[in-house]
């Protein structure tokens, strides 16, 4: 889950409720500690850092976030959505919908070149 989306459900200290699955103890854990920097930077065939996809996540979730933040805005509050904030939306949305270990894996050619 994106920081910027954690954010708006943590308390003012920057903390979480949360549930591990790997611990039957829920606590509160800081924002920052949740998200995963660089979760879609691979080693291209190359070996080099390959950060494209990050970019893309960038830019996709920097919409989404100003869309948010205008439709929840208590000075924009009750008007409609304009088309380019629900198409953000939308984006961010099924962005979120395919994203994950199992996706990322898929687009890591180091990871498909060992299944080889």
């Amino acid at each position: 889950m994106p920081a910027f989306y954690l954010r708006r459900f943590a308390n003012s200290q920057n903390q979480l409720w949360v549930r591990d699955r790997r611990s039957p103890m829920p606590g509160l854990r800081k924002e920052s500690d949740l998200a995963i920097r660089d979760f879609y930077t691979f080693q291209n065939i190359h070996g080099e850092p390959d950060g494209r996809m990050e970019q893309v996540l960038q830019k996709i979730e920097g919409n989404a976030a100003s869309a948010l933040r205008r439709v929840t805005s208590s000075v924009t509050w009750g008007r409609p959505i304009t088309p380019e904030d629900k198409t953000d939306l939308c984006v961010f949305t099924a962005f979120q919908y395919v994203r994950g270990l199992r996706k990322r894996r898929e687009i890591d050619p180091a990871y498909q070149a060992a299944r080889s």
